[in-house]
């Protein structure tokens, strides 16, 4: 296989659209855990997946304590969308 090379800014959408919806959150979150058992440090797995080092730190801790369901995204208070899904 030859060497992936794409723009920043090209990064920058595959991020964004990783973080996109509930479900791509909490896969991501999973695969920054996996990345501690594994042996690399929170500093280094933020330096792989782009989330700060204490966020890697409380998956970790939540996962430890509370299991998978901790991870996944609960609903927010707050105003509602303007926009409908439909």
């Amino acid at each position: 296989m030859r060497k992936l090379t794409i723009s920043d800014d090209k990064k920058k959408e595959i991020i964004e659209e990783i973080r996109r919806s509930d479900e791509s959150k909490y896969d991501h979150r999973l695969h920054g855990i996996l990345l501690v058992a594994n042996g690399m440090s929170p500093y280094s797995v933020s330096k792989v997946i782009g989330n700060s080092p204490r966020s890697i730190e409380n998956w970790t801790n939540l996962f430890l304590t509370h299991g998978f369901n901790r991870l996944r995204e609960s609903s927010r208070s707050g105003r509602p969308p303007r926009l409908s899904s439909v």
